[in-house]
């Protein structure tokens, strides 16, 4: 059998740890009530446990709600994260270039107002670069003609061909 050279300060503190573990094997939803394992909660390093007060399904049904309550909130709340996560903008990055445009979509130069959602941001998918706000179909086009100018020149030649 190995013996190890832990102090008895390090043997508490490895008996405390389990006995954490242990009572946290289980525990209260302090919204509905019900004690679940603790593999139903969402992990949250900021409570003392590591582990959130409510159960994922209360989370769930909450965050649901205040969607339905609040839907501006949490339209302008998901464009943040988006910009952050997609682009590495902010917010303040994005409206700084829609006032620059006007609030137009480069290409068309149709106003935001006119639009049924807001204008994105147009990037090269090669490179990451961001390139300016284009409405949902301008965005949609480039990216149908594969970014392609080649491609897009002989749709141009195409339209001209075929022009009444």
């Amino acid at each position: 059998m190995l013996e190890y050279n832990v102090s008895k300060s390090d043997r508490l503190l490895g008996v405390l740890r389990m006995k954490m573990y242990a009572e946290l094997e289980r525990k209260q939803c302090a919204v509905c009530k019900q004690t679940k394992t603790v593999d139903l909660f969402y992990k949250d390093k900021r409570r003392r446990l590591g582990v959130a007060r409510e159960c994922k399904v209360c989370k769930k049904a909450e965050e649901r709600r205040s969607r339905i309550e609040n839907p501006e909130r949490w339209s302008a709340k998901r464009h943040r994260s988006l910009l952050s996560e997609k682009f590495g903008i902010t917010a303040d990055d994005y409206n700084k270039m829609f006032q620059s445009q006007d609030g137009k979509c480069w290409i068309c130069q149709k106003h935001q107002s006119v639009l049924k959602k807001r204008l994105f941001v147009d990037h090269d998918h090669s490179t990451g670069k961001i390139r300016c706000l284009l409405c949902q179909r301008c965005n949609f086009a480039i990216g149908l003609l594969d970014e392609s100018k080649e491609t897009f020149l002989r749709a141009l030649s195409y339209l001209e061909k075929f022009k009444n």
